[in-house]
């Protein structure tokens, strides 16, 4: 009876094996008794009948004692010899364990690639958060495959508009970007590999290609735009919200942004009428005119990355400015139920 041990087993639903148990998910947890000798498969057989699972598809994550929340990685399919084994961490005993159930079996799932991508609108507001199931070895192009057969499109349709798309009708044009502390660090080739993508650090960010960036003009420039406000008793500029990217006309003035940016945004003219626009560089503002042709205040070179010349929105920050969250980002809408054994 020694080696005979009650387990506390919480279901994390999937792609949460890394966010935050409440304590009422935790009280609601499943009671096993279980042998401590247990082998893997022995242990995901008698969680599968318990759940009516399938043992190949569950996917089981340990307990941190210290934290007292799942460990940011999930235990390997037959990574662990015992449960003993998983029921140690950091040379601690504990009696929690959690688990996923996938669609594919475990074995399976290893061997693809998990990419979580926020899909935005084109106001840069977040609709959803997508999770895509990948070949190793795709490439984005792959990804924005998926993603236009899955994301929800970036304007709703209209309310008499055909319920199936035409079949003539162009494919949608998506693009993939790396964005951290407000700023849009890199843009996706669509021949990038998908296995090196990050995004754990990173936010993936998925979106449509306006129709005005489909056939650019030879002058036409894409810029970056970010929020920003100044704190001038550090003399030091602040970006917040979300950032996008605008393409500029070879001689659009300023006037012509400002009112394009309202649109994209959906502002009203109080609005962006308190908002100025300016060419921020390694944090020099250079405010500009409503007169001037935007493009010339740029520097020629085509490099779009963290350091180049961004469009400025300065204007207070206000909370949620430039971005509206998911509702259901991180919730946890499958609740663990408890049974007593």
């Amino acid at each position: 009876m020694k080696n005979r041990v009650v387990v506390h087993v919480h279901k994390l639903p999937p792609q949460q094996h890394h966010g935050q148990v409440g304590m009422r998910e935790k009280e609601r947890a499943m009671q096993i008794a279980m042998d401590k000798r247990w082998t893997y498969d022995q242990v995901t057989a008698r969680l599968g009948q318990a759940f009516a699972a399938a043992p190949e598809k569950l996917r089981l994550t340990m307990h941190n004692p210290y934290s007292d929340l799942p460990k940011p990685q999930p235990i390997k399919f037959r990574g662990v010899d015992t449960l003993q084994d998983m029921l140690t961490s950091f040379q601690k005993s504990t009696d929690q364990l959690f688990y996923e159930v996938l669609d594919i079996p475990l074995a399976e799932y290893e061997a693809k690639k998990s990419l979580k991508v926020s899909w935005h609108n084109g106001a840069g507001d977040e609709l959803s958060v997508l999770h895509l199931l990948l070949d190793k070895q795709a490439t984005v192009a792959h990804a924005l495959d998926e993603l236009a057969k899955v994301a929800p499109p970036a304007t709703p349709p209209a309310a008499d508009a055909a319920a199936v798309a035409h079949p003539l009708a162009p494919a949608r044009k998506l693009r993939m970007m790396e964005v951290f502390n407000h700023r849009i660090y890199k843009i996706f080739q669509e021949t990038d590999e998908i296995e090196s993508i990050n995004d754990q650090y990173w936010t993936i960010r998925a979106e449509e290609v306006p129709p005005d960036e489909h056939t650019p003009g030879p002058e036409d420039k894409l810029v970056h735009a970010r929020h920003f406000y100044r704190d001038a008793r550090m003399n030091m500029t602040h970006n917040f919200g979300d950032p996008f990217l605008l393409l500029l006309g070879a001689e659009e003035t300023t006037v012509s942004v400002r009112k394009r940016v309202q649109a994209k945004l959906g502002l009203s003219d109080d609005e962006i009428g308190k908002w100025k626009l300016a060419v921020v560089s390694f944090g020099r503002v250079e405010y500009l005119e409503d007169d001037e042709i935007v493009k010339q205040r740029f520097r020629k070179h085509d490099n779009y990355g963290n350091w180049d010349d961004y469009l400025g929105l300065e204007h207070a920050q206000t909370p949620g400015a430039g971005r509206k969250k998911h509702a259901a980002r991180g919730g946890y809408a499958d609740k663990p139920i408890k049974i007593y054994e």
